[in-house]
């Protein structure tokens, strides 16, 4: 796939209201390779910034840095990513939370792949820590990834061996097109994801955990301003991309549906108890009709492939109360919070 674009990394980054972030930004980004063209941030109408300030930082960051102002209040993380994809002049793009950290040497190794391999997409493994960066989890994305097309790439995202996320994966720009990620409030990443993968000719994997996310309890999906449609835009997004792609059966996007939007949807309903704008439990059947993955036949095709994931799809449509309780009884339990915090996340990611 050719390029009019320079063989080096645009590194965006999205962000609102990250001052403390943005401080750390230089300590981050200064001790990485010659690879990063530019930095472009992207400021989603911040308001925690003193004036002079971001300039402030900004002069002390090695790589050139663009800055682009969001018109309009709080445009989402989705619009500023697209703006900083539009404003990108390398020919790889590599997008980043402002408030995670990463290998310091993670654009070089991706960025050799993929000039080698002549990709369109790299992967590489992550983890999740806590904000004192106490492992929690490994997101093993080049581990479990076989195959080096396009169409492997979105058939492992499609049955979860691959995650959604953009920071552990560099895109060539020609691959991403104007707008890539849909105007969802959160899961912008996996829905915009689901289409550039059906595009991409070649994919490869590079080994080692080169990302920390942290996990935060102010993120988007923890905040109140959740919008209940995202997992159903995400459900069609599956069920378009693949559309004509007769490698790719339904049971493998109904298996999708039900792992990304069916189960966490309930999640979601179950813990936001209370919440403004949260739907009534007649109306969450109906979203969950209305993305498909509890309808007759595909919820029943699912019991051989995710048993419990279907057990626990049944019980919410037939009692969203007594999946809730079930729920949060569960995770109690298992001593994990629940609450909504009232700060958000710096907006840099779903």
């Amino acid at each position: 796939m050719s390029s009019g674009y320079a063989s080096t990394v645009s590194l965006v980054m999205a962000f609102r209201n990250s001052r403390e972030f943005l401080r750390a930004l230089p300590r981050k980004i200064n001790v990485m390779s010659g690879n990063i063209a530019e930095l472009i941030l992207v400021d989603d109408n911040s308001t925690d910034l003193a004036a002079g300030e971001l300039s402030e930082i900004i002069g002390q960051v090695a790589p050139r840095v663009r800055l682009i102002n969001m018109e309009g209040i709080g445009a989402g993380v989705a619009a500023a990513r697209n703006a900083g994809v539009s404003a990108a002049s390398a020919e790889y793009i590599w997008f980043a939370d402002i408030d995670d950290e990463w290998d310091p040497g993670i654009v070089d190794v991706m960025h050799s792949e993929a000039v080698e391999s002549n990709a369109d997409v790299v992967l590489c493994n992550a983890r999740r820590v806590d904000v004192d960066g106490k492992w929690i989890g490994t997101i093993a994305d080049a581990d479990h990834h076989s195959g080096s097309t396009g169409q492997d790439l979105l058939r492992a995202i499609l049955d979860g061996r691959v995650q959604g996320h953009l920071w552990n994966k560099l895109f060539r720009r020609d691959l991403l097109g104007a707008e890539p990620f849909p105007g969802t409030r959160a899961h912008s990443d996996l829905g915009g994801i689901l289409a550039i993968a059906a595009r991409a000719e070649r994919v490869v994997c590079v080994t080692g955990v080169l990302y920390s996310y942290v996990m935060r309890s102010g993120s988007i999906l923890h905040s109140k301003d959740y919008r209940w449609t995202d997992l159903a835009f995400c459900a069609s997004a599956a069920r378009r991309v693949t559309a004509g792609e007769g490698a790719i059966g339904h049971d493998t996007i109904d298996g999708f549906v039900l792992r990304f939007c069916t189960i966490p949807l309930l999640n979601e309903w179950s813990r936001r108890a209370g919440h403004f704008g949260r739907p009534s439990s007649a109306e969450l059947r109906q979203m969950l009709y209305e993305m498909g993955g509890v309808r007759g036949k595909r919820l029943r095709s699912q019991f051989a492939r995710q048993p419990k994931r279907a057990l626990r799809a049944l019980l919410g449509v037939m009692s969203p109360e007594t999946y809730r309780l079930i729920y949060l009884t569960a995770a109690r339990f298992r001593r994990e919070s629940v609450s909504i915090a009232p700060a958000r996340r710096a907006e840099s990611g779903t």
